[in-house]
């Protein structure tokens, strides 16, 4: 890796993945599961992931700050508190996520999905989000630690996608946060993507903390009706949890629509 992630310096430090505190708070006892790409899975007795992604500036700074400022919220969610989620602690919750999301992507062995430019103005412009950015917060029920991503595209012309998507979902703990990131691939004059999920009552399951609502509300009550569970059972609210990781794993109903129009996908 030639430079920091963030910034254009040496990439002298180390991020934890899952924050050292974050670790100590959630001691599953359980072993890690990794795998890397098309790599072999591994199991490890150590949740620890540091990778060498960042400098030393960064992660000493803001950084550091961020992870600060979230500790308090993330720490009452994780531990399954009951609390109302204002518009400022919607917002730090969706930008931790974004700043896990954009560590895990360093992690894989793959073309980064987060762009140079998406990467430092995260950085410089006050914890900017990409456009073409949603992310969701669900409860988990349990405590468990896990970092997914995942990529797909959208609209295939000429065997190319229009429309290139990442998701991420992460879980510490009771708190589950999902990022879902498009970038569009071919310059069509996209107007409008609408990726489509699985058919149940997201609204049930998920808090929207990006983007904000058009109609302002003073907060939404945490946790959501429904959870994530690794089995499922409806009749205790309890949904699987890979329904959640892969919702958007579903065969149509995405729409791509263009000055000059070029069909679904």
């Amino acid at each position: 890796m030639d430079s920091c992630i963030f910034c254009a310096k040496p990439p002298d430090s180390k991020e934890d993945l899952f924050p050292r505190w974050v670790l100590e708070r959630v001691n599953t006892r359980e072993l890690l599961y990794r795998k890397v790409g098309d790599g072999e899975p591994e199991l490890t007795e150590s949740q620890e992931v540091r990778i060498p992604c960042v400098c030393a500036t960064c992660n000493n700074g803001w950084m550091s700050r961020l992870e600060m400022k979230c500790k308090p919220l993330i720490g009452s969610l994780l531990e399954d508190i009951e609390l109302p989620l204002d518009l400022d602690q919607q917002k730090f919750l969706a930008e931790w996520a974004l700043k896990m999301a954009m560590v895990n992507d360093a992690y894989e062995k793959h073309d980064r999905f987060f762009t140079d430019a998406e990467r430092h103005a995260f950085k410089n412009d006050n914890r900017a989000i990409p456009n073409g950015t949603g992310i969701w917060a669900a409860r988990f029920d349990g405590r468990t630690l896990s970092s997914l991503g995942s990529e797909f595209k959208l609209g295939v012309p000429n065997n190319s996608g229009l429309v290139e998507g990442h998701v991420y979902t992460v879980t510490v703990g009771h708190l589950t946060l999902q990022v879902l990131s498009l970038h569009e691939k071919v310059k069509q004059g996209i107007t409008r993507v609408n990726v489509a999920a699985s058919p149940l009552n997201w609204d049930e399951i998920l808090i929207r903390l990006w983007p904000p609502p058009k109609v302002k509300r003073e907060s939404r009550r945490w946790p959501p009706k429904y959870s994530c569970a690794l089995v499922e059972n409806l009749s205790f609210r309890n949904l699987h949890y890979a329904r959640l990781v892969y919702r958007f794993n579903v065969p149509d109903g995405h729409s791509i629509n263009t000055i000059n129009p070029v069909g679904e996908s």
